[in-house]
């Protein structure tokens, strides 16, 4: 696999690849599905934070936000409204 990428598979069928998308230049640390909006939130090697989602119709991403981190992070709280 290369580095920063991300790949999907089907949940019966783990030996077929869904769909495979390059997100970030380095490794990525952190990984998060949030499925109420269907977004994921990783971070990488670099301290590249990004929020983006599937763009199946186009076959890519969408980053919908995207920042460098100078301080490494502790931790990650989902705040959810109701």
């Amino acid at each position: 696999m290369e580095t920063g990428s991300v790949t999907l598979f089907h949940t019966k069928q783990i030996t077929q690849i869904y769909t495979k998308f390059n997100v970030h230049r380095g490794a990525i640390k952190f990984m998060k599905y949030l499925p109420k909006s269907k977004l994921f939130l990783t971070v990488c090697d670099q301290k590249v934070f990004k929020l983006w989602r599937q763009n199946l119709k186009e076959r890519k991403i969408d980053v919908i936000f995207e920042r460098y981190i100078a301080r490494t992070i502790v931790g990650i709280e989902m705040m959810v409204h109701d």
